[in-house]
């Protein structure tokens, strides 16, 4: 299916740079206490992003 292709070359990247924000928030301003957020923000927007990719595809499709 097309839209699993898109999604697989998109979750890289994206989990990615949830790392890098994570890492960088929590390093740079010594925000451990808070920078766990990233996590539940990071998933739930995946998860959107992966129902709309899917959605737009099977539109496209008919």
């Amino acid at each position: 299916m097309e839209a699993n292709r898109i999604i697989d070359r998109i979750v890289g990247p994206y989990w990615i740079a949830a790392i890098a924000i994570f890492l960088i928030w929590s390093f740079g301003w010594n925000a451990w206490h808070q920078s766990w957020i990233v996590w539940p923000i990071a998933g739930v927007l995946f998860g959107l992003l992966a129902t709309t990719v899917g959605a737009i595809k099977r539109v496209e499709r008919g």
